[in-house]
């Protein structure tokens, strides 16, 4: 048993042992007033089994309730929280909320809520006899129309190949459909209409030509179609140009399968796009990437990822913040080696650190660690011979 439902069996039993201790049944002490003429309107008035144990529950911690000797009985029951409620009723929350806007709205008692998301109830008991009967809500009537199977029926065993131009032969549908998807298949975009006609959805489907394509001029006047496309086999099908990009970046450069893996999952998961799919972010961030180690890129991608990626944009600033640390962390490696070398040779003279920290400045990007470690080191020189500080580097 999960330790949720574990906990929760503790906490219920708990409460039901506290309800019995409540009682002596030897003595006949513990109970609540149940009037004779309650059982004339209870329940015709109730809307099940959880309504009455709700009632019963409000009429336990309202009438029944413990008090002084000479104190009248209180209608009010005390802020009840909504989660016991459902335990003692041996419902859940939402039957709770759904049987308190009941009572409320039929009249048979007032409610009240709180800011601390509990509530009081009085039973309006003496208007009962003149309530209605409880209703149940109007459901629409079946029409008799089959209902969508949920599961997945085959309609065609396998592919059935359609000549140009004509129609293929009728498939029977016998399960009952709401809706209807057109995938396509392979690397061309396609286009679709659809129509019932005479008892039969047809639908109709024809190739996207990319952009800057045109159609031939000379064509199949008989079935308007393209001579060079009728058949497939004789040439390979044309690629529109986002996959032509998405295959010569790939093929370019070495990473991009890498980089394709690591990102399109994330941004499926989060936007419902992909990196690949967009040449020109795609082709930024192979150029940003650089020679970011592999481990490094996805220790530092899978951190990101706690937090959505909305757009492949995002994973072009992500590659270049993951350029800039580890450019930073191999600058500082080189920095600490230059302080090893440093202690051999004995102290810097003040020529040298400044030679040293120009030629950081010249190799480094604005505003990055070393860049502003080397600045700041040049504005406190004093012209004494010292050693500098190695910058602290990573956090990132």
């Amino acid at each position: 048993m999960p330790q949720a439902r574990r906990k929760a069996a503790v906490e219920s039993n708990t409460v039901f042992e506290s309800l019995r201790a409540r009682s002596n049944l030897d003595k006949l002490t513990g109970y609540s007033p149940f009037f004779h003429a309650w059982i004339a309107d209870l329940p015709r008035l109730c809307s099940g089994a959880s309504c009455w144990a709700l009632v019963m529950t409000c009429l336990m911690e309202s009438l029944g309730r413990p008090r002084d000797k000479g104190e009248p009985m209180p209608e009010w029951t005390g802020d009840l929280d909504k989660s016991w409620l459902a335990t003692v009723c041996r419902t859940d929350r939402r039957t709770v909320d759904r049987d308190l806007k009941y009572l409320e709205s039929s009249g048979i008692a007032q409610v009240r809520h709180t800011i601390q998301k509990t509530v009081a109830v009085r039973l309006c008991f003496r208007d009962w006899p003149g309530l209605p009967d409880y209703k149940p809500p109007d459901r629409p009537e079946p029409s008799g129309e089959p209902v969508a199977p949920k599961q997945t029926v085959e309609l065609v065993k396998k592919p059935r190949r359609v000549k140009a131009g004509e129609y293929s032969e009728p498939v029977k549908v016998a399960c009952a459909v709401s809706s209807f998807r057109f995938r396509a298949g392979g690397s061309v975009d396609m286009e679709f209409t659809a129509v019932v006609k005479e008892g039969e959805f047809v639908v109709q489907t024809c190739e996207v030509l990319a952009q800057g394509e045109t159609k031939a001029k000379h064509s199949n006047v008989s079935n308007n179609l393209i001579p060079k496309s009728r058949h497939s086999r004789l040439k390979p099908e044309p690629v529109n140009s986002e996959q032509k990009a998405k295959d010569e970046a790939k093929a370019k450069h070495p990473r991009a399968e890498e980089l394709a893996r690591l990102f399109d999952p994330l941004l499926l998961r989060f936007c419902q796009r992909s990196l690949s799919a967009d040449p020109v972010v795609f082709a930024e961030v192979l150029n940003a990437v650089g020679d970011v180690p592999h481990d490094f890129l996805v220790k530092f991608v899978v951190q990101r990822a706690k937090r959505p990626i909305s757009s492949p944009k995002v994973c072009l600033s992500i590659v270049r913040d993951v350029a800039q640390s580890w450019h930073e962390i191999t600058f500082c490696d080189e920095i600490i080696s230059l302080q090893e070398d440093r202690l051999q040779w004995g102290p810097m003279t003040r020529e040298q650190m400044v030679a040293n920290l120009r030629y950081y400045l010249d190799h480094q990007p604005e505003r990055s660690t070393i860049h502003e470690w080397a600045h700041r080191e040049l504005q406190h020189i004093d012209g004494s011979e010292r050693i500098a500080r190695i910058p602290r580097v990573g956090g990132r």
